[in-house]
């Protein structure tokens, strides 16, 4: 049998066409049937190579090795893609495949997705083109019915190679001239560069404007409005015709216009939109709100938030208008205020124009949630999604528009006035923003005028002036990004302006970043200005990269490379030569660099040298020290916060910083003082100061072997357990040995401080501020025996009772695949090969708790199929033994002994941690497995299975490593020590014994029963310290 080999762009639009096909068979990242295979690529499985795969000596950036233009182009497969590319080229080879249909997305980027794949792949068998505008099934079989050759897209590849290129060409080389010729790393490109050029042209316009003064003369009429005259730029005149009107008190009436006007409601959110109403409503950037958007949708509240599109498709129609009815309900809105034509949600249905994700919308889990615990800016803008979906389901807003034209002293007076016929979506707006909008919504209406004249009250002089361009808000930037060159661009390309939505607010905070922009303002209204450094880049850049118009220009050119107007190479030596005419023509320029000089901050607290901003942090400028604020700073992250200019200079001037609203693991809030100190190396070290009762106490709870129990109050009992990761915690409720709550404290949040576990109890008492706590009280260790035992219970998979709990998973189509039960675990095979194992939570019908992470069960499917993982219940097995590799991190196994599990845990190294005995005949050996993964909190590492024979070759290689150490050690040219413990196959009850307990056992320590677990150096001048004193300080 024969086979035609099916490639798309992606796995859901792959999994689209399968199912029209009949290609049902699911196979390793492809699916077969009736006479197709279809598989996909994941965006550019083929990449253009970096230069220093041209030439080694391009790893280094010099001037002299510009222009880099290569003459034969290299390409790779990036190491994230081989699997998926090997796939794709085997199936391409395969001999039964006789045939290959392109069906990547219908476009240029499409076309040189698949194009590059083909080449790299070798493959030389025909080719057929799938070119659709809609994914309905229909369209799918009348585009396989009519499939067209692959050479009619020639013209559309070579477009679409010219553009790959040319950008590479332009990055590389703009990117290395100007960062040599002015010593610090400048990005260059299209898009940034641009973007900044904006905002220095906006600026340079305010700053050459000339306000010029303007007259208008006002009537009050008797009829009870106001009619205004022209715009009058001399005063003397605008003062005549005040007199004149004033000696006549007559106005005859010319013409009264009335029009009925209306205005569409907007439609749904995209990105850039919810972006640019948040800060222009809001004052939020573009990131912040970015932020608040993705962390409403980790919350189940909102959907999936980088869409590009502000419409839904026609198979989400009725789930919109479910929303919509449900949304009504919950705030209270009248049928009266929407649209109830048949049906009121088609403006917002248009399939052509949703690609991956639909528009942003609220979920019906929103509805339940307690959206007074979310914090005020995921408040504010959840209250703008919402009022976004039901204003674009809404009728029109209509109004009437009445003009009156009257004449006096020669002079036309014109009075505007409008009515409201029906409020539609701006009512919606009205009831759901009106803390957010802030004001009243006022229209005047002029009142009817019978007569052919109006008296004239009076005449008044009002004076005025023209007024310069704004400064640049994110607003007004983001959309002069989505429309910049808009008219330069020829009609027919793919995508105008610059960046896209999800890049867009990136750009922003990188130009931030960088120091070329930064944000002045009010909280509320905060405009983005060019700093020096960034007039100074603008200055020195030459026209042709600054200018968005370069971005016009060659989307002319490559239009016309797709019809074939023009040739490829003359478009490529247009670029070359452009390249090579900077590199030669461009010097730096004079006072540029002073411009660009990095900002001072403060004083480096462990040297006293000063501190300046750069890229990715704040750095001491003395050479040697190592003092360093990271901008991307873990720390900082880990409280919800980040650490901005105004926290670093807090903490370089007093050495501490107050923080509110410090956000936990489990999304509580707090208040804390960050302290700053320096390590022995100079680093940067942060510590915590909590508030409220939450600072460290003197400890007297009993703490035996890194473990603890506290009595909170009358009714709760805390256990805190050090691992490897930190320090673990359970709360239990005092009558039931089934733990409320769990979670683990970070070894980072905890320091470097000796007592781990009462910082850890100061840690969570500042977490769980909002909880009673009483005198806290000392527990018995020994009392965790029946929590210990509880958790065993909980974490067996018992049968239940309640079967429509269980948590479902579907694929991209929404077709159910299987059921797992509430508490089961599913396995992920990746196509890498590795398998990861995780326990699973039923939510409601559509939401799922899987691992730590709270999912969507459509988002979890099309993650999945993205990273084209294939999804199963977990078989558990009744076999003896078992392994698994942990991360790499950690080596697993369990063996069944009599009615019990011994378990070994191993270094990556395969030096044994730990061995021990679970008393749980009843357990399955994942589920055994899954308990010692959960006491050490190694619940979130990936388990990938491992044969014996396998694992019996990582413990071979265990020898060859002890024995390169022990060679290393013997042949060393330094005084150098080892740390060593008994070998695994060795009495544990020996590995911590005593010398006495050894003696008394006749037991003499020799070094052939242990391995090694580390080498090191002795420190310098320790080699004439005692022996005993030298082993003291080595423990230590």
């Amino acid at each position: 049998m024969s086979y035609q080999l099916v490639v798309s762009e992606k796995p859901s639009v792959a999994m689209s066409y399968a199912k029209v096909l009949g290609a049902t068979n699911r196979k390793d990242c492809y699916l077969e049937g009736n006479g197709y295979l279809v598989s996909w690529c994941v965006g550019h499985l083929v990449e253009l190579a970096p230069p220093n795969i041209y030439d080694a000596k391009y790893v280094k950036w010099s001037i002299a090795d510009l222009p880099i233009l290569p003459q034969k182009w290299q390409y790779l497969v990036s190491a994230s893609t081989k699997k998926q590319f090997s796939i794709l080229k085997n199936l391409m080879h395969r001999a039964d495949v006789d045939s290959i249909v392109n069906s990547c997305d219908s476009g240029r980027e499409g076309e040189l997705i698949f194009r590059l794949v083909y080449q790299q792949a070798g493959c030389k068998k025909p080719v057929s083109r799938l070119w659709l505008s809609s994914m309905e099934e229909n369209a799918i079989r009348e585009g396989f019915a009519h499939l067209k050759p692959s050479t009619e897209y020639d013209a559309l590849y070579n477009a679409a190679l010219c553009r790959e290129r040319a950008d590479w060409m332009v990055g590389i080389n703009c990117s290395r001239l100007f960062s040599c010729l002015y010593g610090q790393p400048l990005a260059v490109g299209r898009v940034m560069t641009p973007v900044l050029a904006m905002t220095v042209v906006r600026e340079a316009a305010i700053a050459a404007f000339t306000p010029e003064k303007f007259y208008t003369v006002d009537l009050e009429l008797t009829s009870g409005c106001t009619a205004s005259s022209r715009r009058i730029p001399e005063k003397a005149v605008a003062e005549k015709l005040m007199e004149a009107c004033r000696k006549e008190m007559v106005a005859t009436i010319q013409r009264i216009t009335r029009k009925e006007k209306s205005e569409n409601p907007p439609p749904l959110y995209d990105l850039t939109t919810l972006q640019r109403d948040a800060n222009r409503l809001l004052g939020y950037s573009a990131q912040q709100t970015l932020d608040y958007v993705q962390s409403l949708y980790e919350k189940k509240l909102t959907t999936y938030p980088r869409t590009d599109s502000c419409y839904i498709t026609d198979d989400d129609e009725e789930m919109l208008e479910e929303l919509t009815e449900e949304l009504e309900g919950f705030l209270d809105i009248t049928s009266t205020d929407v649209d109830e034509a048949v049906p009121r949600t088609r403006r917002a249905v248009n399939r052509e124009k949703v690609t991956d994700h639909h528009a942003i919308l609220p979920t019906r889990s929103m509805l339940q949630a307690d959206l007074d615990a979310l914090p005020k800016g995921e408040q504010n803008v959840l209250k703008l999604i919402i009022a976004r979906t039901l204003m674009a389901v809404s009728k029109p807003f209509r109004y009437l528009e009445t003009l009156l034209t009257t004449e006096c002293a020669g002079e036309e007076f014109t009075a505007k006035g409008k009515e409201i016929l029906e409020e539609g979506w701006k009512a919606v707006e009205r009831k759901v923003l009106a803390d957010i909008l802030n004001r009243k919504q006022e229209l005047t209406a002029l009142p009817n005028a019978a007569e052919n004249e109006c008296g004239i009250l009076n005449a008044e002089l009002k004076e005025g002036q023209t007024s310069p361009p704004k400064h640049f808000t994110e607003d007004t930037l983001l959309h002069a990004m989505e429309t910049a060159s808009a008219d330069s661009m020829p009609e027919g390309v793919e995508r105008q302006g610059i960046g896209t939505p999800a890049t867009r607010a990136a750009t922003i905070e990188k130009l931030v970043q960088k120091g070329f922009l930064e944000r002045k303002g009010t909280k509320k209204t905060k405009v983005l200005l060019p700093t020096d450094k960034g007039k100074a880049l603008i200055t020195v850049m030459p026209e042709e990269i600054q200018s968005p118009e370069m971005t016009a220009d060659w989307e002319t050119k490559l239009l016309q490379i797709e019809r074939s107007e023009m040739e490829p190479e003359t478009f490529m030596t247009e670029i070359k030569e452009m390249i090579s005419s900077l590199v030669t023509t461009t010097e730096a320029r004079k006072g540029a660099n002073a411009l660009m000089k990095n900002k001072i901050i403060g004083v480096c607290p462990n040297c006293g040298a000063n501190v300046v901003e750069r890229e990715k942090g704040w750095f001491c400028e003395s050479n040697p020290c190592r003092f360093v604020l990271w901008k991307d700073n873990a720390f900082f992250k880990r409280l919800g916060k980040r650490l901005d200019a105004h926290v670093a200079d807090k903490l370089l001037r007093d050495g501490r910083v107050r923080l509110k609203d410090c956000k936990s693991a489990k999304g509580k809030t707090y208040n804390a003082t960050v302290l700053l100190s320096c390590e022995a190396d100079g680093r940067s070290k942060f510590s915590l100061e909590f508030e409220n009762g939450g600072a460290l106490m003197k400890d007297d709870a009993v703490i035996k072997d890194n473990e603890a129990v506290y009595l909170l109050n009358e009714q709760t009992y805390l256990h805190l357990r050090e691992n490897l990761a930190g320090v673990g915690y359970e709360v239990f409720d005092k009558n039931s040995p089934l733990p409320v709550e769990e979670g683990q404290i970070p070894r980072e949040a905890l320091g470097k401080t000796q007592r781990r576990i009462e910082t850890a109890r100061a840690y969570y008492l500042a977490e769980h501020q909002d909880e009673p706590v009483g005198k806290i009280q000392n527990v018995a260790v020994t009392t965790l025996e029946k929590f210990r035992s509880g958790v065993r219970k909980r974490r067996n998979l018992a049968p239940r009772s309640l079967p429509e709990n269980d948590v479902r998973f579907i694929d991209p189509m929404y077709n159910e695949l299987f059921r797992v039960p509430d508490g089961g675990v599913v396995q992920m095979t990746y196509p890498d090969g590795h398998q990861r194992s995780e326990k699973v939570e039923y939510l409601d019908d559509y939401h799922m708790k899987i691992g730590s992470s709270v999912q969507h069960i459509c988002e979890f499917a099309e993650r999945m199929a993205r990273s084209r993982a294939i999804v199963e219940p977990e078989p558990l097995t009744q076999q003896d033994c078992r392994a698994w590799n942990l991360e790499y991190d950690y080596y697993l196994t369990v063996q069944a002994d009599n009615g019990s599990w011994n378990y070994a845990l191993y270094q990556g190294d395969c030096c044994l941690l730990e061995r021990g005995k679970i008393d749980a005949p009843e357990l399955m050996i994942e589920e055994v497995r899954d308990e010692i993964m959960y006491t050490h909190n190694l619940r979130n590492k990936d388990c990938i299975p491992l044969t014996q024979e396998e694992f019996t070759q990582k413990l071979a290689d265990r020898n060859e490593i002890q024995s390169y150490r022990m060679k290393q050690f013997q042949q060393s040219g330094h005084d150098c020590y080892l740390v060593m413990q008994l070998q695994q196959d060795a009495d544990p009850a020996l590995r911590f014994a005593a010398m006495r307990y050894l003696e008394k056992k006749n037991i003499a320590p020799s070094i052939e029963n242990y391995e090694i677990l580390y080498r090191g150096n002795l420190p310098e001048g320790k080699r004439s310290v005692p022996q005993a004193e030298l082993l003291e300080h080595l423990y230590q």
